[in-house]
């Protein structure tokens, strides 16, 4: 296991020797890195995403800053740059995606949006990135809501049930990630998950909003006290201002919530890097 100065050492190399800010405006000025960046900057939550870094492999940290950067080989960098790729030793002419073969094989399209690895028949890859990050979520619930609270969420564990109990007396076919019910008080915080590229982290927070409405609306016309989270995981990492903000309305104090978005984002990197590792092969076994 490397030291926290030998990690630091290494991802001072792989971010050169400017000063963070420094840095970032650099890269913000090149066309390739600049939409790709600049959205990551633009929602990070209050925390420095370099800190994240820290207790992750080089693999994991070279993965996550090439990411940031999108320049990462896919398809459609191998073809932009004119290079072979790595693994076959043949120079890339086409840029389309090796799994689906049917969309551009660009950074977004391998980490979010390529159809074959959403199947089942190609491992539901998105998904499982998605409930391990949402196992997590439910796991630190528990520990940080007092006893009056009841987790519930939509998988087989990581909580005291699943949302579909609560559910079933309402008119809807929906079904948020996670719910966390005061009986008591009669109080629910409800939250939504999604986990996409950072350009398009805003796009679902309002979309995922919106969904809800109706559902919370039900929920509070039978007396509950609703509190409805749309959260966002960045998928290479970042930690949005609406993730911290659910963090901390389970009554995390500053440090505590620190470290958790880093948990956080350190599970979505080790998983995206995995997905990227998979970008041409059809195989997927689930992750432990």
């Amino acid at each position: 296991m490397k030291s926290s100065y030998m990690k630091r050492k290494i991802l001072s190399k792989l971010l050169a020797k400017e000063s963070d800010a420094d840095h970032q405006n650099c890269l913000i000025t090149k066309d390739v890195q600049s939409k790709s960046l600049k959205a990551a900057l633009d929602n990070q939550g209050d925390y420095d995403w370099m800190g994240y870094f820290l207790n992750m492999s080089q693999a994991e940290v070279r993965f996550a800053a090439n990411s940031l950067t999108d320049t990462l080989p896919t398809p459609q960098r191998l073809v932009q740059w004119k290079v072979s790729d790595f693994r076959s030793g043949s120079h890339l002419v086409n840029d389309t995606c090796q799994l689906c073969h049917k969309e551009r094989g660009t950074l977004g399209h391998i980490l979010g949006y390529c159809e074959v690895a959403l199947s089942k028949e190609g491992g539901s890859r998105y998904t499982w990135r998605h409930n391990k990050i949402l196992s997590n979520i439910s796991q630190y619930a528990m520990e940080e809501l007092d006893e009056k609270w009841t987790i519930l969420n939509d998988l087989s564990q990581g909580g005291d049930g699943n949302v579909r109990n609560l559910l079933s007396s309402f008119n809807t076919a929906q079904r948020p990630d996670f719910i966390a019910v005061n009986t008591e008080e009669k109080s629910l915080i409800v939250m939504e998950l999604t986990v996409p590229m950072e350009t398009q982290i805003e796009h679902w927070h309002t979309t995922k909003t919106n969904k809800y409405a109706d559902l919370v609306r039900q929920f509070e016309e039978v007396g509950y006290q609703v509190e409805f989270f749309a959260v966002e995981i960045g998928c290479r990492g970042l930690i949005p201002k609406s993730a911290v903000t659910f963090i901390r309305r389970l009554g995390s104090g500053k440090k505590r919530t620190r470290r958790f978005a880093a948990q956080l984002s350190q599970i979505a990197i080790k998983c995206s890097l995995r997905i990227f590792q998979s970008r041409s092969s059809k195989t997927w076994e689930v992750g432990s």
